[in-house]
């Protein structure tokens, strides 16, 4: 996400945003979104080097080792003391651009809520682009409890995935009991927490972590998020045989 808003307190948020936006649009019927862990493996060596991650070097990247027919670049946007995000959309193959998504404009003094929420919005929006000009399915948006609480929980959340990525389990660990803490009610940033502490050989803390996850689940929870939910509490509780058919399922859908 760029960050066009001349407010540099949302700058270290970027990957949380950019994270959250891909999750809204993880089970869309109308485009399927390069996954963000794929992301990262892309932008990894522009993340070590300091290169800015929507640099033209960043896109090009993208481009090449995405295998994606389209790049979306989301900006948050204040002016005239209002706040906007807008995504354009450009064609892979040519980087010419198709289409512009924008939010309506909004006031307010609540930066980072603010900048969530224009995040979220925005990606509806893309939802509603697609669906005029791909398939037309019709979509549901993401339940209020599937989505960060905040930003700073959105941001320990992305942390935790990126160590992940990176095999730095203990740092993962950190981060993910942290997001645990701001956004208790949500189960995924738990479940990766019992991921991790049975990678760690925490298994009496695995197990308890992923029965709290489990217990979060509710009719309105999103179905990939339920899979993988589903898919951890059995690892922890030794039932490897509906574990590997969960994940398998998560593989096939998504």
């Amino acid at each position: 996400v760029v960050n066009q808003s001349g407010y540099p307190e949302l700058d270290p948020y970027r990957l949380a945003l950019t994270q959250v936006f891909v999750t809204e649009l993880a089970e869309s019927p109308n485009v399927r979104v390069l996954p963000y862990a794929r992301l990262l493996q892309i932008l990894r060596r522009f993340i070590a080097t300091g290169t800015d991650v929507s640099s033209r070097e960043t896109f090009q990247a993208i481009t090449v080792h995405g295998a994606s027919r389209f790049v979306v670049l989301p900006t948050l946007i204040y002016e005239n003391g209002r706040w906007s995000a807008r995504a354009e959309i450009q064609d892979a193959s040519t980087a010419t651009r198709v289409a512009v998504v924008a939010t309506e404009s909004v006031a307010s003094a609540i930066v980072p809520e603010t900048a969530l929420r224009l995040i979220g919005e925005l990606a509806s929006g893309l939802q509603a682009h697609f669906k005029t000009n791909g398939p037309g399915k019709s979509y549901a948006l993401r339940a209020v409890a599937a989505r960060p609480r905040s930003l700073e929980a959105a941001k320990l959340f992305e942390e935790g995935l990126s160590a992940f990525e990176e095999l730095e389990y203990s740092a993962a660990e950190q981060s993910l009991a942290q997001a645990m803490e701001k956004d208790s009610r949500n189960p995924i940033p738990i479940a990766w927490l019992s991921r991790v502490q049975q990678i760690l050989r925490k298994t009496d803390q695995a197990s308890e972590t992923a029965e709290t996850a489990f217990r979060l689940l509710a009719g309105n929870t999103p179905r990939l998020d339920a899979l993988f939910v589903n898919a951890v509490v059995a690892e922890a509780r030794r039932d490897f045989t509906s574990a590997e058919a969960s994940y398998r399922q998560v593989v096939r859908l998504y």
